[in-house]
């Protein structure tokens, strides 16, 4: 048969290396007489097309071997090598198995290469799978109204991610497109305002709840813009304006200024102090919800607040205020506050007289920052005060202190910064914080040392005598509950006191107590601080360090020692 000749022609050329001339062969012993019965010769054309990297001719070949030659492994092998190169797994695993089956048990080589290629196959079947299900998008699955409470808890504390999970895939981008809930909280800086703006009102349908515009808002040529005209500011909850008198720009806009009908916080800030804002702003706060108010160095008139703020939460004032006569009145209008502080840098600034100290039941949180401050603690009644911090006051807030008898015992944190207090007054009033956590006495000249060694002494109440045994005294420490302590720029402080302090409290209670033995149970201290105190010897901090998990010790500061030299 003429196409034997042609067939041995091109296992020579092939074994050469002449690929291109042993294609030629082999395609001329299939054309010539008998060639189309050969599964050889299209076997060996496969080889041919796959070492020339034509993976679908050589296919078409293989696949002509295995009708030629069904009970034959060769075809069903070389189409399993072509499938894996070309990533079809299943169809591969599928041929070598095949192959597998019709070798024969004497040819144990070529059962060996199989096994090895059914193995490759198994391999890359596995890490597809493994590549499959990392790139899967499994919240795809998920109901919608799951998703959305998942994205809600995500943008929750920061907005702005909400425009970095619009990118994560198209099926979020298109859950968050159409849920005008996730659209309700309206941040805007100098990036875009207006076009934001747009499209934050448009996406909530209108209702955006908060409003947040930052500082460099103001930097935008366009800002503030036209669409203000129809935002609806009466679906407004929470409302952040730094820089911006957002009342009067409102009232330029449409001659009357906004309806916060919605409003229950609002914050306004700007970075230079007595800034003046717009007055009419009060007013439109009458129909409101409010229940947080917040200014931070724009002019607060408490006039106006005694008339038209009523009932808040919280109440915070930084910076300069006009009409102090009026600041009581706008307390007893706000009997219900929760939080309450206020920052006045003048010393000249006095609140009017008041007849009897105002009660507030609620109040858990007073910050107050001044001269004046003594003379407002004086009239402030806080039986569940937790936290209570007095910074700069001028006076003695010795009757202050004297008149706080219901509140110490909620009381958690305390600190007196840079005021005048007599010491055995201050004991006093500490003796009556069982749960006090945090005590931080700064820039207290003659008077932190003494509380030190009053917290390191343990405390004997005569009045706790035991009515069975008159000769027992109940004792205990003061503050047991105390695990941060602050007495930094008091420079009366000492290393003796300190180290007791500390001492006293290394260990809580670990045996019962019995009537025969009282014993002092108290907290560790955790963290102290005696920064700027010269009197505390430097070779004691190791032992500080070794015994509180926090210290604090800083002697000087860079700008202190340049003076000094």
């Amino acid at each position: 048969m003429s196409w034997k000749a042609s067939f041995s022609q091109g296992i020579l050329a092939f074994q050469a290396s002449r690929l291109d001339e042993a294609l030629v062969h082999f395609t001329k012993a299939l054309e010539e007489d008998g060639g189309d019965v050969q599964h050889r010769v299209y076997d060996s054309r496969a080889a041919v097309y796959e070492k020339l990297g034509k993976p679908k001719e050589a296919l078409r070949d293989a696949k002509a071997v295995i009708k030629l030659a069904q009970d034959q492994w060769q075809g069903y092998a070389r189409a399993a090598r072509l499938f894996l190169l070309a990533r079809k797994l299943d169809a591969s695993l599928t041929m070598v198995n095949m192959a597998l089956d019709r070798i024969g048990p004497s040819n144990t080589i070529r059962h060996v290469e199989l096994s090895k290629l059914r193995d490759e196959v198994t391999v890359a079947q596995r890490a597809l799978e493994q590549a499959k299900r990392a790139s899967q998008n499994h919240s795809v699955v998920l109901p919608v109204e799951l998703l959305v409470e998942v994205l809600h808890m995500v943008i929750q504390d920061t907005p702005a991610e909400l425009v970095t999970v619009l990118h994560v895939c198209r099926h979020w981008r298109n859950v968050i497109w159409h849920t005008p809930s996730l659209w309700r909280n309206l941040v805007l800086t100098h990036r875009s305002p207006i076009r934001k703006l747009s499209l934050w009102t448009e996406r909530s349908k209108g209702r955006v709840l908060e409003l947040h515009v930052r500082r460099s808002t103001n930097n935008h040529l366009d800002w503030p813009p036209t669409q203000l005209r129809d935002f609806r500011w009466d679906k407004l909850r929470t409302c952040t304006l730094e820089n911006w008198d957002m009342i009067h720009y409102v009232k330029q806009l449409t001659s009357a200024p906004p309806a916060l009908t919605d409003l229950e916080e609002l914050v306004i800030g700007h970075e230079e102090y007595q800034t003046k804002m717009e007055p009419s702003l009060f007013p439109t706060l009458d129909n409101s919800k409010l229940r947080s108010l917040t200014f931070l160095r724009f002019e607060f008139s408490w006039r106006l607040a005694s008339t038209h703020v009523k009932n808040l939460a919280s109440l915070q004032v930084f910076g300069n205020s006009l009409d102090p006569e009026f600041f009581f009145p706008t307390l007893k209008a706000n009997q219900t506050l929760e939080s309450f502080m206020m920052y006045h840098p003048s010393s000249r600034w006095l609140p009017g007289p008041i007849a009897s100290p105002l009660c507030f039941p609620q109040l858990t949180h007073v910050e107050l920052g001044g001269y004046w401050a003594t003379s407002v603690i004086e009239n402030m009644v806080l039986p569940a005060v937790q936290v209570l911090q007095i910074h700069g006051a001028g006076g003695s807030l010795d009757r202050a202190f004297s008149r706080l008898t219901e509140g110490p015992r909620n009381l958690k944190q305390l600190v007196v910064g840079k005021c005048s207090i007599t010491p055995s007054i201050l004991t006093t009033f500490l003796r009556k914080t069982p749960s006090l956590i945090d005590l931080q006495l700064l820039k207290l000249s003659n008077v932190a040392n003494y509380v030190v060694e009053a917290l390191a002494t343990p405390v004997v109440d005569a009045q706790a005598t035991s009515a069975s045994n008159p000769a027992t005294e109940a004792s205990g420490m003061l503050c047991p509950s105390l695990m941060h302590f602050n007495v930094s720029d008091s420079p009366d402080v000492k290393t003796g006191p300190l180290v007791r302090l500390v001492k006293s409290r290394l260990h809580a209670l670990s045996s019962p107590v019995t009537d025969a033995e009282p014993s002092i149970a108290c907290a560790k201290i955790m963290s102290l601080a005696f920064n700027g105190c010269d009197q505390v010897d430097a070779d004691w901090i190791p032992w500080f360090r070794t015994n509180v998990e926090s210290v604090s010790c800083i002697y000087n500061t860079k700008k202190k020692a340049a003076w000094k030299r």
